[in-house]
């Protein structure tokens, strides 16, 4: 039987000269992939690669071989063709000269094998003739099948070059050109066509539109790509110029040899799971080797799959390189190893590419030329795994395009050119993903959560979580409930961590012992900060908090956390901001309770939470000017309010975690609720209530650590504030009662907690008559201290409770104070609030106007200041100002714009009103069927137990019943 399969076009697949039909397309990309390596073994990992363009299925190895098993009995019954399978993949054989693209590739050898540019031409356009469209169509869904396919096409391209430059040197420039000024169009930064076309150009007396045809390309390179024309190119057009240009074309045609194709990849990894965007741009880098010098480096410390990830790519990429794979673990973190020299690797890579025994150089640099002359025209992709250096490196690089080297190492090999691609942890849906593969235990909810359990511990590190998979394994008894039980005590997690010959903690010794290998000073103190830094739980870790916890300066602490960012242990997330995951994190504690005495250790935690005691104290001195509880002086300057707000939204994951550790110390509980207490001021204006929760367990946890003198009163005060914001009034009034007993020695803060229960009484708990004497015994406390600035706070809520007890005059005359006292001392937070607050009270005496003006005049402040609270319920304000004036449009897009702020931060009280303001709004309009629908929203959330109904603001609206649509 004669068979035929065509690739170079649409899925062809004949017997006897009739129509095979292949239908479902699963199945036309498993034949086309298989035709593709026809007569070898493809592995099923390449063959769902080219099937699913996303992650394929959990069942995807059933699925293909499915697929298999359906295309095996298709080509049945037909002798001469022949599918098999194996652990290993599947192999499809096929008679020879059945593929199109074999007989393609045989036209094209047999031409560039002839002296004769008549014959050659003909042969190539033979080969040409094969073609019938795009090639592998039904591959072209998934990054792998689309690579395969612009190799074709990248072979079509270069048998049109071959043909041309055959044509060219049997004479037919003229009829070239037309068919050449096509091509150049379809491919502009094709530099070889367009010397092509200058050649036939010249060749016709054209010189002028071959110089034209340069000076296109020439400015086309410069804008598409940034670079200049080739040597090639280049050449030609001086040799145009001076009308010297040579009989033959300048691209000659190249005969290749065949060569002795080494396949030295260890096996592929049985599992891997992801690292999409990471194989990707390798896949993507080594599809360019053929045109460029191709390097791709992979960094990061021990366990993070590094030498898995390449070789998952170098085995997708493999095809790419039919002259062969070489390999070699460089032995750069290999305990008890010395890292393998680059002299050693020649000799091992020479004699795999061939060279006999003898002809083998013993000089490294006669070796080094050889190995490159061997590889200069040949494809040969190298994979150097665990190199500790980039001396290692260079001497094995290729001198040019063809080859392409990937090389894996703990540190970044910054003198090497090329690719860096620095490891991350896994995120974690791929570390859960893991998990699943590995087990099989991940198979619903539950599973899923003790899994993400599992890898949160594992600090999403591949290593780690093959560790824990190898445990489940060998206990049957285990769930993966009870390894996340087991690996929650962070105490003994990295005993947990070990499986025979694999262990977290020796990794990570690994690229600790190499600070200090040298016995140099800078390792010394490097191996110093890794210990200290260890003793920080939080996120990221700034320079100023860094230099803090280390006792130097900025300078010096930057260079002593240097090596520990070259050496991986310690991650760069913003220029001067560090991470240290939490593996190495517990691996640093155990070095710094080892080698840092109880004291030294008890030192710098302090020191860095007094960093930022003081600093969060002088950030707030400069956004709040006339809260005397924020002594100014402290250690630096941000930048005035932007940079002060910036500083402070930035820092809030961390200061939220240092006050939580400080917390836990007997000699830091007053740290953690001085630093809690400045929160809540910012996270009460940016509407973070989950944060501000966060700081009331702070003030619980103080409690239980024992209280300090003087923690006691401000940890009522912190918690009070909490229970407030959850809607715990009588609980938040109970703390705020007994924080005032506990306040006789300190007037200040007396005053403070004075003007906290004052606004509870008079916002939340509809007891404005009962607020009023404690917010005059503020203002004399502040009067008396010499701090009447500070009583802005005071009066503005003084004017709150006083315009709900009914005395409109006396509230906007303090309220008009409050505002006169903030603009002389320039405190923009304070001006914004009191502006809202007069715009409220003019608007219940019906100036409209007026109210209108001040209002606009928050909105831009709260803006400014970052005061996100402000300006949604500004806009809420300025809506019902609108409504009241018949402007139901302006209205409307007020309260949806306050609508959608809230709906992104989250507060349910803000929410619930925008929906009330809104159906308002468009009832006002007429629209009642949208209208009904607000007002059904706001019925639901107003119905919930967190949301809070501020009196005063509430008041300003007008309406007791929330919902106003009946």
């Amino acid at each position: 039987m004669s068979w035929s399969f065509g690739v170079l076009g649409p899925l062809d697949v004949r017997c006897d000269g009739c129509a095979i039909e292949v239908a479902a397309p699963q199945q036309r990309r498993l034949l086309t992939g298989l035709l593709l390596s026809a007569g070898q073994v493809v592995s099923v990992e390449s063959l769902l690669a080219l099937l699913w363009e996303d992650e394929p299925p959990v069942s995807g190895r059933k699925v293909v071989q499915v697929y298999a098993s359906q295309l095996r009995r298709l080509l049945a019954g037909r002798p001469g063709v022949e599918l098999t399978g194996s652990r290993q993949g599947y192999r499809l054989d096929i008679p020879p000269g059945a593929l199109d693209l074999d007989a393609f590739r045989d036209l094209v050898r047999r031409a560039t094998a002839t002296a004769d540019p008549v014959a050659a031409g003909d042969l190539l356009r033979r080969a040409l003739g094969l073609w019938r469209g795009t090639p592998v169509p039904d591959l072209r869904h998934t990054g792998r099948g689309g690579r395969l396919g612009e190799a074709l096409e990248e072979e079509r391209l270069g048998a049109v070059e071959y043909r041309v430059d055959a044509d060219l040197r049997a004479a037919r420039h003229r009829d070239l050109v037309p068919e050449l000024t096509a091509l150049v169009a379809e491919q502009p930064l094709r530099e070889r066509l367009r010397g092509q076309l200058m050649l036939a150009l010249h060749r016709s007396g054209r010189q002028a539109e071959a110089l034209n045809a340069f000076a296109e390309g020439k400015r086309l390179l410069a804008d598409e790509l940034g670079l200049d024309p080739g040597q090639e190119l280049r050449a030609l057009h001086a040799a145009v110029l001076a009308d010297d240009v040579p009989v033959e074309p300048v691209t000659p045609v190249v005969v290749r040899e065949r060569h002795f194709a080494p396949r030295e990849l260890p096996a592929n990894p049985a599992v891997f799971v992801n690292r999409d965007r990471e194989r990707e741009v390798l896949l993507d880098l080594l599809a360019r080797a053929e045109h460029e010098p191709v390097v791709g480096a992979v960094h990061g410390p021990g366990g993070r799959g590094k030498s898995a990830l390449v070789l998952r790519v170098a085995h997708l990429a493999a095809e790419l390189f039919p002259d062969g794979q070489l390999y070699v673990d460089l032995q750069g973190s290999t305990p008890g190893r010395e890292p393998v020299e680059a002299a050693q690797v020649l000799q091992h890579f020479l004699r795999a590419l061939g060279a006999p025994p003898l002809a083998i150089p013993a000089d490294p640099a006669e070796a080094a030329a050889l190995y490159r002359s061997m590889l200069a025209d040949r494809r040969v992709l190298v994979v150097l795994d665990n190199a500790i250096d980039a001396t290692q490196v260079i001497p094995l690089l290729p001198a040019g395009a063809g080859s392409a080297i990937l090389v894996t190492s703990r540190r970044v090999l910054a003198t090497l050119d090329g690719l860096h691609l620095a490891l991350d942890p896994l995120p974690e849906h791929e570390a859960v993903a893991l998990l699943g593969a590995v087990t099989g235990l991940v198979a619903d909810d539950a599973g899923r959560l003790a899994a993400a359990r599992v890898a949160r511990s594992c600090g999403y590190l591949p290593l780690a979580l093959r560790i824990a998979a190898a445990r489940l394994r060998s206990r049957p008894d285990w769930t993966l409930a009870s390894l996340a039980d087991r690996l929650d005590d962070e105490r003994h997690r990295l005993d947990e961590l070990r499986f025979d010959d694999l262990a977290v903690r020796s990794s990570v010794r690994l690229s600790f012992e190499e600070l200090v290998r040298d016995g140099s000073e800078r390792g010394r103190v490097a191996a110093h900060a890794f210990r200290l830094l260890g003793l920080l739980a939080l996120p990221t870790v700034r320079l100023p908090v860094a230099a803090a916890l280390l006792g130097l300066d900025r300078i010096e602490a930057e260079r002593a956390i240097d090596p520990l960012v070259d050496a991986g242990l310690v991650d760069v997330e913003a220029p001067g901001e560090y991470r240290m995951h939490d593996l190495l994190r517990l691996f640093a504690i155990e070095q710094a309770e080892r080698d840092e005495t109880a004291e030294e250790r008890a030192a710098a935690v302090v020191r860095a939470l007094t960093y930022y005691r003081d600093t969060v104290h002088e950030v707030q001195s400069t956004l709040r000017p006339l809260d005397v509880s924020h002594p100014a002086g402290a250690p630096e300057r941000h930048g005035g309010i932007e940079g002060c707000l910036a500083w402070m939204t930035a820092e809030t994951p961390n200061l939220l975690v240092a006050a939580t550790q400080a917390a836990t110390r007997p000699d830091g509980g007053v740290l953690a609720l001085e630093i809690a207490l400045v929160l809540q001021e910012h996270l009460w204006k940016q509407d973070l209530h989950a944060e501000i929760a966060l700081t009331g367990r702070i003030g619980v946890t103080v409690a239980e650590h024992g209280l300090e003198p003087g923690a006691e009163r401000l940890a009522l005060v912190v918690r009070a504030f909490a229970d407030q914001v959850a809607g715990r009034y009588g609980l938040a009034r109970e703390r705020y009662e007994r924080a005032l007993a506990l306040s006789e020695d300190d007037p200040l803060g007396r005053a403070r907690v004075l003007v906290s229960l004052g606004g509870l009484l008079t916002n939340y708990t509809g007891l404005p008559e009962e607020a009023v004497p404690h917010l005059d015994r503020a203002l004399a406390i502040l009067d008396e201290h010499g701090a009447p600035g500070a009583g802005v706070g005071t009066l503005h809520v003084l004017a709150r409770a006083h315009h709900l007890a009914g005395r409109g005059a006396t509230a906007l005359s303090l309220a008009g104070h409050a505002l006169d006292l903030a603009r002389e001392h320039h405190a923009p937070h304070s001006i914004a609030i009191c502006v809202a607050d007069l715009g409220l009270l003019y608007g219940h005496l019906g100036d409209h106007d007026r109210a209108l003006s001040l209002l606009d005049e928050c909105m831009a402040r709260a803006r400014e200041v970052g005061n996100r609270e402000d300006e949604w319920t500004t806009l809420l304000s300025r809506s019902e100002i609108r409504l009241r004036q018949g402007n139901p449009a302006a209205a409307l897009a007020d309260a949806s714009a306050s609508l959608a702020m809230t709906s992104r931060l989250g507060s349910a009280y803000g929410r619930a009103a925008g929906h009330r303001q809104t159906a308002r709004a468009l009832l006002a309009e007429g629209d009642v069927v949208t209208a009904a629908w607000h007002q059904r929203t706001a019925r639901s959330l107003f119905g919930g137990v967190d949301v809070r109904l501020p009196a005063f603001f509430e008041s300003f609206l007008g309406y007791r019943d929330p919902v106003l649509v009946d």
